[in-house]
């Protein structure tokens, strides 16, 4: 007689529901690179993930992109993505934005303030 294995059935990985940006510290005319990823409830990074994001930088803010701008559209790799950025002034209040754009399932949205201090 033939005994057959019950396997038990796989576990289900979280999935990712949200963008989180990572801020560098930001500093006078520094190239600094800004960080997004898909991340799940448990706030760890699904990298499964390879969504198209935007990031974007308040218009007020003296910030670009390396490429001048102030909105990128990036692919996320292992659920990240880099984005460089440029400031030739220490800036006093940026405002970020990840946006999802398209891929799996939609991830919300989310938004930094980072409060720079000047001396």
């Amino acid at each position: 007689m033939d005994e057959k294995k019950i396997e038990p059935p796989e576990k289900k990985q979280p999935e990712a529901t949200r963008l989180v940006i990572f801020l560098p510290g930001i500093d006078r005319s520094t190239e600094k690179t800004l960080r997004v990823a898909a991340v799940t409830d448990e706030g760890k990074v699904d990298t499964t993930r390879d969504d198209i994001v935007e990031l974007s930088i308040g218009q007020d803010c003296r910030l670009r992109f390396k490429d001048s701008s102030k909105k990128v559209e990036l692919k996320l790799l292992n659920g990240e993505a880099n984005a460089n950025l440029l400031s030739n002034q220490l800036p006093e209040a940026s405002i970020f934005k990840a946006r999802w754009i398209s891929g799996r399932t939609p991830l919300q949205p989310t938004q930094v303030t980072y409060l720079g201090i000047s001396h």
